[in-house]
This record gives C-alpha cells, structure tokens and sequence, in this order.
C-alpha cells in the first residue's frame, strides 16, 4: 500500500511517497518517483499502484511531452490527449486473472511560465492541484494530517516537514506504508531539484529516520497537552506545568540538532582561516543559519 502526496506551497512544489513495496507476501524498497529533467518543463511524477503498469504510462506520458515540446504544442493538452489513449487501451487488460484493472493514479508537477504546477492523474484525468493533494492510502489519512501541518503559504523550506510528518503518520498507523521517506522539492525560482534522502542537507539538517523518531515522542509529549486542556479540573498552575514541561522537553530535542549545525558552520569558518573567538563563531553560524532559512533564490 502507497502513500504519496504533493503539495503546492508558496515558491514551489513538494512530493512525497514511502518507499515499501509489496508483491504478494514480499517487501522491497523502491522509488516510486520518476523525473525527466532533460525536458523543458522538467516533469515529475509519483504514482500508487501497479509499479511496472504505472511507470510503463508514466514513460509514455513523457514522451508526448517531448513531442509537445518539440512542437510547440501545449503539454497539458498533450498528456490529457495521451492519458486517455492509455486509459482505453490498458484499463480492460488486467495482466494476472482477478486483477484490478490497471488504472494509473498519480500526481505529476510542471515548470510552466516560471511556475511549477502540481496535477492529479487519476485513469483518464489531468486535474489542476491547488495545496495538498494526496493518493493512495494518503487520499484517506493525508486530510486529517495535513489539515493541522501544512498550509499553502508555507515556503517549500518547511513544506518538506510536513510532508516527513505526512509519512510518519503513515508509517506508524497504515499496514504496508513504510521504508525510508523520499521527499522531492521543486522551487519556481531557477532550476532546482532536491530528492530524499537528500531531503536534508547531508550535514547539518536532522535526518528522517530521526525526525521520525522525534515525531513518535512529539506525540507522547502531545497528549498530556491535549488532555489537560479539556480537564478544567485541572488549575491554572497545573495546566501551566504541563505547558511548561512540554516546552522544555521539545527544546531538548532539538538543542542537539542546533548545537551540530553550530559545530559545522564554525569549524567551516575556522577552515577558512576567519580570526574569530568562540563566541563570534557561533554568532555567525546562527546568523548563516536564519539567511539561509529566509533564502528563496
């Protein structure tokens, strides 16, 4: 079972999906996304279902991109126009007796006019995607998550962590939903293409398996949170405590984080032969840190 997800924020686009693969009684790791970045419009898909039947489409459907482009048609019209070939020559064709009909479900993003558009393709259908749109197992559990963290004014910056949080959920509560999380960022500006594990700088930024681990405590934290705020019995001072508990056990997890990416950017500076005391060096590193979390080039 899949889940994959994208979601159009305010400079771009980002996509996600597990990476667990069942075939009968056996998993195996796979991507399940596809990218042309040799084209114009540097398509990029992820799909749930069928692997062999979705990415034999997903090719296919990038190939009347090519065309188009070469052409000078319009690529949307292009893929509604192969979407439907596709649709009526595979979708009665089962390949195994009691299959489900081969019917491609995924979601696709293009760089069009200097901005990336986020479609839905669901059988025959090329549907604009406006926020978050999610498939698979994420079409039923994706709303609830995705309602409390994400929002389309979100920079793709933090966009990536909801969509790490989106898989989380799934990997902890969705039978079949696992593997690493792969994560792909596609900004407006410039020709940019990250993908997951690189999700997170290799260096500093905290790593899924253990923001994934952080999420699991973030929800035992979470609870005597929610609980109490119901329980009116509960006085002001008490509530408070709790309040004050959760605070300080969430800043514990993540003072380690910012004390490495501290430890990276001054042993950076010290590299570079920059005179600087201790303290002059973290400042920096701080101040690094904030540019490049406000950087939308």
């Amino acid at each position: 079972m899949t889940i994959a997800a994208g979601f159009r924020c305010a400079d771009g686009v980002v996509l996600c999906a597990d990476t667990q693969m069942t075939l009968g009684i056996t998993k195996f790791p796979e991507s399940k996304f596809r990218f042309y970045g040799s084209l114009k419009c540097e398509p990029a898909f992820v799909y749930a279902g069928d692997r062999d039947f979705s990415v034999m489409a997903i090719d296919m459907i990038s190939e009347a991109i090519s065309s188009a482009e070469q052409s000078g048609r319009e690529i949307t019209e292009a893929v509604r126009k192969t979407l439907v070939e596709i649709h009526r020559k595979y979708f009665p064709l089962p390949t195994f007796k009691d299959q489900e009909p081969l019917y491609l479900r995924a979601l696709a993003c293009f760089w069009i006019n200097g901005t990336r558009s986020l479609f839905s393709i669901s059988g025959p259908d090329l549907a604009p995607a406006d926020g978050c749109r999610c498939i698979g197992i994420g079409e039923y559990l994706g709303p609830y998550v995705t309602q409390i963290a994400f929002d389309k004014n979100l920079k793709w910056r933090e966009a990536i962590y909801s969509a790490a949080y989106l898989l989380f959920c799934a990997k902890e509560f969705v039978p079949y939903c696992g593997g690493k999380p792969e994560i792909m960022s596609l900004r407006d500006r410039g020709r940019h293409f990250e993908k997951a594990g690189p999700m997170f700088n290799q260096f500093f930024d905290i790593q899924p398996e253990v923001l994934e681990t952080h999420f699991r405590n973030l929800h035992s934290e979470l609870r005597n949170v929610v609980l109490g705020f119901g329980n009116l019995s509960l006085n002001k001072k008490k509530y408070q405590e709790v309040l004050a508990a959760f605070s300080k056990n969430l800043e514990a997890m993540r003072k380690p984080h910012l004390k490495e990416m501290e430890a990276f950017y001054a042993q950076a500076f010290a590299a570079a032969d920059e005179p600087m005391s201790d303290e002059e060096l973290n400042r920096r590193a701080e101040e690094i840190m904030q540019e490049e979390n406000d950087d939308d080039v």
